[in-house]
């Protein structure tokens, strides 16, 4: 009966064209005059006037230049409505699928990875050989780390016995750290000073090493307090090292985009470190810096009013009676002003001792059983583990382990420990910073939310008609939806980096298609009628698939 009432009505209305596949209809010819587009779908928006060709100029877009835009118009993901169980469409789709949508049509939520941008899901966490919980989501590195030379000249915190004789033998200058072109400043180790370690510019081998290096510090103010607990009382809070540090816990835990590394804050991959906070490229690029005269110790309450500053500032409400408090940096961090966040600070002078000092006999003979035992379990190259190394590992090859802590000195312990971290530096290099290029068609097109997956618009220049956010999952634009509107009327698409987005002529993910595949740093914009390859598709999008390899 409702199929007669729509006969009769377009029968009464007039001139009105059915579109292929069961799409919506154009009144009139689905041809396109030189200035104004008459609808495009079945009571249709109104349509804002569109050039035949785009003032914007080619499809190749990379050479824009635009600056990055924020705000335009608000918008948030279009009503999800559930049915039950069962696949969807003829094709199984991307990333899984799972229910099918009341009316048939409408949004498909893939499995849930967790509330962050970034990789940072239950997935992400799995169990070492000790039985602690860690962040397993880091990807591999696009370099090799921790080993570095080659033949009998390899050097460097995985290599046995560091390639130069866990630091006391740089023959012929292998292992031995020397600022260069490409080189920054030495960060620890020989000749080095108490500083800071770690932080946002490092990349990925940069921060898994910072841990390591963590460890070592840690075992380090272990054994001196063991030696003289009235001279480091102050330095060492075993209370918290077995609560939280040996747990791999947060005090107070970490904010959104962030999970734990050992007590410190630590940003989930697919996002930016800046400024103590977890963002994603491009907002990383326009967060302005802190002003110098930036004071992060504020009275506070709780510790998310810390967080929102830096996640690695807590509240310490033990300062007053009052039960207010001042924010403040995790335990063995400090506020670094210049980089504008907390950062591991390392209280070891190694300035005095150099890559020409003589090595102490106690550390002489610390090197000779730290080969001995190397030899005789064979110990080879230590292989990258996609996670931070726990205590256990960290420590399985260093040589603060083989020195005699009873007969040693204060100073030949500090010695073996600024000899055993050398092999680090080379890790500690800044990340090059990768350009970003933005593709918008317009500066009307709003830059895409870091939450969705990608975003379409009804106009080639995004000045007019609908706009649709599209969350990672797969939705079909068909009848008797809250999405019918869209069916058969996409002209531009946004695909957040990482991301991928297939667009399919029919609403059961069949037809034609195509898969547009964004940069891995960069979001990558289309206008579907005026690039090579995707024409086919322009106001012919009736399903669609997106998903995030982060």
């Amino acid at each position: 009966m409702i199929q007669v009432y729509i006969v009769l009505f377009l029968l009464t209305f007039g001139n009105v064209e059915p579109r292929r596949g069961g799409g919506g209809f154009r009144s009139g010819s689905s041809s396109r005059s030189g200035s104004s587009r008459s609808g495009s779908s079945w009571f249709s928006r109104s349509s804002p006037s569109r050039s035949s060709s785009s003032s914007w100029g080619s499809s190749s877009s990379s050479s824009r230049g635009y600056s990055r835009v924020g705000g335009g118009s608000s918008s948030t993901y279009p009503k999800q409505q559930w049915g039950s169980t069962g696949s969807v469409g003829g094709k199984s789709p991307i990333g899984g699928g799972g229910r099918s949508p009341i009316g048939g049509g409408g949004f498909v939520n893939p499995k849930a990875t967790g509330t962050n941008f970034g990789a940072g899901g239950s997935s992400s966490f799995k169990s070492n050989p000790f039985g602690q919980k860690q962040y397993s989501g880091w990807s591999k590195p696009k370099t090799a780390f921790g080993s570095h030379g080659t033949g009998s000249h390899k050097y460097g915190y995985k290599t046995p016995g560091y390639g130069t004789s866990y630091g006391t033998n740089f023959a012929g200058g292998a292992g031995k750290y020397t600022q260069k072109k490409g080189f920054s400043k030495k960060a620890l180790g020989l000749g080095v000073a108490a500083g800071f370690v770690g932080g946002a510019a490092l990349g990925a081998a940069g921060t898994m090493a910072t841990y390591s290096v963590y460890h070592r510090y840690h075992a380090y103010q272990q054994m001196m307090y063991m030696r003289n607990p009235g001279m480091y009382g102050n330095s060492w809070n075993n209370n918290y090292y077995s609560n939280y540090y040996q747990r791999n816990e947060c005090l107070y835990g970490c904010p959104m985009n962030s999970h734990c590394e050992w007590g410190f804050c630590e940003c989930n991959v697919g996002t930016t470190r800046k400024y103590g906070r977890c963002v994603d490229t491009w907002a990383a690029q326009s967060l302005p810096a802190r002003p110098s005269s930036f004071d992060p110790f504020q009275a506070c309450s709780e510790s998310k009013t810390c967080q929102v500053m830096d996640m690695n500032l807590i509240c310490n409400t033990n300062l007053t009676m009052q039960g207010t408090g001042k924010c403040e940096c995790r335990t063995d961090m400090k506020w670094n002003k210049e980089s504008g966040e907390c950062q591991f600070y390392m209280d070891v002078d190694c300035s005095s001792i150099t890559y020409e000092t003589k090595p102490s006999a106690a550390v002489l003979t610390a090197v000779e059983k730290a080969q001995k035992d190397m030899e005789e379990n064979m110990l080879g190259e230590v292989v990258p583990l996609g996670r931070t190394e726990s205590k256990n590992e960290s420590l399985a090859n260093s040589l603060l382990t083989k020195i005699d802590t009873k007969s040693a000195t204060d100073d030949e312990m500090k010695e073996a420990f600024c000899r055993d971290i050398d092999s680090f530096s080379f890790e500690m290099q800044p990340k090059k910073a990768e350009p970003l290029v933005d593709e918008r068609p317009s500066k009307a097109c709003s830059v895409i939310p870091r939450s969705a997956c990608a975003i379409a618009y009804d106009s080639h220049d995004c000045t007019g008609g609908w706009k649709l956010v599209i969350p990672q999952g797969q939705l079909r634009f068909r009848w008797f939806t809250s999405y019918w509107s869209y069916r058969n009327d996409m002209d531009t698409v946004g695909v957040r980096a990482g991301c991928s987005l297939n667009l399919f002529s029919d609403s059961s993910f069949n037809g034609n298609g195509v898969k547009i595949d964004s940069y891995p740093t960069n979001d990558r914009w289309v206008v579907l009628g005026e690039t090579a390859g995707y024409q086919h598709m322009e106001e012919d999008v009736e399903s669609l698939q997106c998903i995030c390899r982060a």
